[in-house]
């Protein structure tokens, strides 16, 4: 599987970080905004999820057809979320 990066901006709708694949992935995130992020499924909301706090770096690993999804905990900025995927 080829490694891939990205830089993906989270606004206040779930975002997915990954495409699913057959494979498992292993997800590298740097969150590089200063706003706060939460990680979860296609249903997170702010606050909820796994807070991904600005400036934060998380090593997530995902079974086969997973993906993980990113919502802004923030009122009015973005945050952009770095991702490599092993």
């Amino acid at each position: 599987m080829a490694v891939t990066s990205e830089a993906i901006t989270v606004g206040d709708v779930p975002t997915a970080l990954n495409v699913a694949s057959r494979a498992g992935q292993v997800l590298h995130l740097l969150n590089s905004s200063l706003n706060a992020a939460d990680l979860g499924g296609d249903d997170v909301v702010a606050t909820e999820g796994y807070p991904l706090a600005a400036a934060a770096t998380a090593i997530i690993h995902l079974k086969p057809g997973d993906v993980l999804y990113a919502i802004n905990t923030a009122l009015y900025d973005d945050a952009v979320i770095n991702v490599v995927v092993t």
